[in-house]
């Protein structure tokens, strides 16, 4: 079961299309270990759940976005990825990203293309990416499922001492069909891991 990890989403998923906007319910902290905190809430319209983990770090805020910006390197950190390919830079700030995930037998491999927008907050100095799919931008790859939707965000807010908070909220859908209770039962572990090791590198 564990190995089903970080598909279940990526990239939180289901066949659960782009119309499941997040709701404001409220977030509910599930996990608090290691110096990460991961929370989940409910979207209206879909049974897949939203998460939200958020950690800190030493390491300063150029050195933190500079590793998140190495798409070539995503493979390193972001749990079970097996794919990452920059295919467009449309600006210094808006770039489109091929990933795949490698899930365990019987089931199909996931892919899919997002866009992903940089963008800075003068109040408190974040800089902010947003994630979201952009469709078939990328030709079908036999044995692999697109992903039809993703809506996720990295906050990375410098500290006053010097170091990085990070902060990614993901909901989106697998394609396919996998029960919701199976995808809901990895909400804590994807990011979770994901976070422990983009942490490591940044401290390696």
């Amino acid at each position: 079961m564990k190995k089903m990890t970080f598909f279940f989403l990526l990239a939180g998923l289901l066949f659960y299309g782009p119309q499941t906007a997040a709701a404001e319910d409220p977030w509910q902290l599930k996990m608090d270990r290691d110096g990460i905190k991961v929370y989940t809430r409910k979207v209206q319209g879909s049974p897949v759940l939203e998460f939200l983990a958020e950690t800190q770090n030493n390491a300063p805020l150029e050195k933190a976005t500079g590793l998140y910006e190495q798409v070539d390197r995503m493979t390193q950190w972001f749990h079970r990825s097996k794919d990452v390919l920059l295919l467009q830079e449309n600006s210094k700030d808006e770039v489109l990203i091929y990933f795949a995930a490698d899930l365990p037998w019987p089931l199909s491999d996931r892919d899919g293309v997002c866009r992903r927008v940089k963008s800075l907050d003068p109040a408190d100095g974040s800089v902010i990416y947003k994630i979201n799919s952009a469709g078939d931008l990328y030709p079908r790859q036999k044995g692999r499922v697109r992903v039809p939707y993703i809506n996720a965000e990295w906050h990375f807010t410098p500290l006053p001492e010097g170091g990085t908070s990070i902060s990614y909220r993901m909901h989106t859908s697998i394609g396919g069909f996998i029960p919701p209770a199976l995808v809901n039962n990895f909400t804590l572990s994807l990011p979770f891991k994901t976070l422990q090791k983009f942490r490591a590198l940044l401290e390696s």
